[in-house]
């Protein structure tokens, strides 16, 4: 088994970096977000949680379809989650490179 994974460790790794940085950038770019917002380092996690969610739906939506689903996923966020969705319209702005029609 060693060597079968041997074989494939820089295929291997090399698809763990393709799909771990998009997740990465977004949660570094929701941090400059935050900061600069002055929002307390407690509320940060929620955020950090949107705009994970928010990355995993791009993976499997486009369109229409993931203009829909990012306007339950912040409808979700500032109900259950009671956050400012100026902020969230901003990391959605920053992740996806533009504000979908709500």
């Amino acid at each position: 088994m060693t060597s079968r994974l041997t074989a494939v460790k820089e295929l291997m790794d090399l698809r763990y970096q393709a799909g771990s940085s998009p997740i990465y950038n977004a949660v570094e770019a929701t941090r400059n977000i935050l900061e600069s917002k002055g929002v307390p380092t407690g509320l940060h996690g929620a955020y950090y949680a949107f705009a994970e969610e928010l990355v995993q739906e791009t993976f499997s939506h486009s369109g229409a379809t993931l203009n829909a689903v990012i306007s339950g996923l912040k409808q979700k966020y500032v109900t259950a989650h009671n956050l400012d969705p100026t902020i969230l319209d901003e990391i959605v702005k920053t992740v996806i490179g533009v504000l979908p029609p709500y």
